[in-house]
């Protein structure tokens, strides 16, 4: 009994909100270091015009899987809270690319675009989908003990 009372402390400590932001600190944090890495590839090549998107949207994706994966976590490996910070990660790159012009929009449509970036939800769905299977696992091996 008191383990469960220890359980739901520690799940009330901290908020989905918080969890959200936390996964959005980690997308920011993921997605900055993955484009350093991707321009340093893509410019090294002999075209580096045609791996541009590409390597920005797998940098987008990777870090909204890490977004996903670390706000799952926060929240005791609650999936929704993996994929409200993938959402978020989706509104805030369309409000952007709305604010600045240039970028996906204009090589392959809006529309398509839209639905590229869409794809940043299902990788945080991923990355959630993994840490309430690491979570689940670490409980079950808390209680075996």
């Amino acid at each position: 009994m008191s383990k469960n009372k220890h359980h739901q402390k520690k799940r009330e400590s901290s908020s989905p909100a918080l969890a959200i932001i936390k996964g959005l600190a980690v997308s920011a944090i993921c997605a900055v270091s993955m484009i350093t890495l991707a321009a340093i590839i893509v410019y090294s090549t002999a075209d580096p015009a045609s791996f541009v998107l590409p390597a920005a949207l797998a940098a987008l994706y990777i870090s909204c899987f890490a977004g996903g994966l670390a706000s799952s976590l926060s929240y005791d490996g609650d999936v929704l809270c993996g994929v409200m910070s993938g959402a978020a990660v989706f509104v805030i790159i369309i409000l952007l690319s709305l604010l600045l012009p240039g970028g996906a929009s204009e090589r392959v449509g809006t529309g398509i675009s839209i639905a590229l970036h869409a794809v940043s939800i299902l990788f945080a769905f991923f990355g959630a989908l993994a840490a309430s299977s690491i979570s689940r696992r670490h409980t079950k091996r808390r209680r075996r003990r």
